[in-house]
């Protein structure tokens, strides 16, 4: 029964409290043809690179859907800022951990901005590069860096997803 993972609060290593990570598994059912199989949960590092020019970081929640080939819909990673100030600076390199997602070989990945309430202009986000460790006990099993180079704006997702990489 993977119901359990629906919504679950993750934890990070950042050193910042005011980032708080949440897990949101869209329909997550591993396809594993074996419906009593034993899900795998891995740790997934990400260090997200902004550039470094005008407006370029944000304030907003953003979310990275990794897509697999072995998850319907791929694992949601959905970031949640705080009123007080954005991990995603100009310019900057953030780099958090989400623990107890699981452990699905990434095929792709989607970015995704949504306007916080209090802000009212700056929501848009200039994505440099998305660097992804999937690890399990520890242990790297994938790895995935993507360079993006485009602005992500609300309403408007950015992905890398090449056709081998269904989703399904």
């Amino acid at each position: 029964d993977y119901s359990s993972f629906s919504s679950e609060l993750a934890t990070t290593t950042m050193a910042a409290p005011k980032l708080t990570l949440l897990i949101l598994v869209a329909a997550a059912v591993v396809c594993t043809g074996n419906s009593q199989s034993q899900v795998q949960l891995c740790d997934y590092e990400f260090v997200v690179s902004t550039f470094n020019e005008n407006w370029a970081g944000t304030d907003s929640d953003l979310t990275f859907t990794v897509f697999s080939s072995e998850v319907v819909g791929g694992v949601a990673l959905k970031t949640i800022q705080s009123a007080a100030g954005s991990r995603f600076d100009v310019g900057s390199k953030t780099k958090f951990t989400i623990q107890g997602g699981p452990c699905v070989k990434p095929c792709g990945l989607r970015l995704e901005v949504h306007k916080t309430w209090w802000l009212e202009i700056g929501s848009d986000w200039k994505c440099r590069s998305v660097d992804l460790l999937v690890k399990r006990n520890g242990a790297v099993q994938w790895h995935v860096y993507l360079i993006f180079n485009q602005w992500v704006t609300d309403g408007s997702p950015v992905e890398y997803k090449p056709a081998q990489c269904p989703i399904l």
